[in-house]
């Protein structure tokens, strides 16, 4: 299930320095939930129900509640941001910066020293969506990917939020759906499943495009640097 959504904006990526390359050329290094379920003061990453939300299988009756958590080895995020452009912009002759609004927007995020980071801009996110799909389909099989903005509620653990979204449909968007203290992020997300057979020993995959993705991104290197 692929949701090709986004219109007038780039997705970003915030990543350190020394492994910003390998973004470029198409090497998407991806979590799973469990590692962001037991992250601890992350800067906005961590997230203890990451994966999780409560529903009502029928509203119309509702003395029973469902939990759907996702199985957390077998499900990896890559997780990026879906802006703008008022807060990237070009410097001329294609070469793209963060504006002032971004870098206060994003300072604190990632828990680490923010002079350490680049952020990569896909330009044409849409493109980038059908690559990663395509490697899927040719070198990951049986591995699923689902993208989707993020859609935040006041408590995910109430059931009573979810019923005009789109969980009861597909089980699967509890990998959506986040609570209001991160709305800010304004989150999109691409959602891997039956990774687990491709997992590293530390749960995480490595998904490589069959191509770079240099003619559709750019990277910023240092971003939120003054120079």
């Amino acid at each position: 299930m692929s949701h090709t959504d986004i219109q007038n904006s780039f997705l970003i990526k915030f990543v350190k320095h020394e492994f910003s390359a390998d973004i470029m050329d198409g090497r998407l290094y991806c979590n799973s939930i469990d590692y962001f379920r037991n992250l601890k003061d992350a800067g906005g990453q961590e997230d203890r129900l990451e994966g999780i939300a409560w529903y009502y299988p029928d509203y119309n009756d509702k003395t029973k509640a469902m939990k759907i958590e996702l199985n957390g080895e077998d499900n990896c995020l890559f997780c990026m941001f879906n802006l703008a452009p008022l807060y990237v912009f070009d410097s001329g002759g294609g070469h793209y910066k963060l504006t002032e609004l971004a870098k206060e927007k994003f300072r604190n995020f990632s828990g680490t020293t923010e002079n350490e980071l680049d952020c990569i801009v896909i330009l044409k996110p849409d493109e980038f969506i059908i690559r990663t799909n395509k490697s899927l389909s040719t070198k990951y099989i049986p591995m699923s990917m689902m993208n989707h903005a993020c859609e935040y509620v006041l408590d995910k653990t109430d059931p009573n939020e979810m019923e005009n979204n789109l969980l009861k449909n597909d089980h699967s968007m509890a990998g959506f759906i986040k609570n209001k203290e991160y709305e800010w992020q304004e989150e999109y997300r691409f959602l891997f499943s039956n990774t687990l057979r491709f997992a590293n020993n530390n749960g995480a995959v490595i998904i490589e495009l069959e191509e770079n993705i240099k003619d559709i991104a750019y990277r910023v290197e240092y971003c939120f640097r003054d120079v």
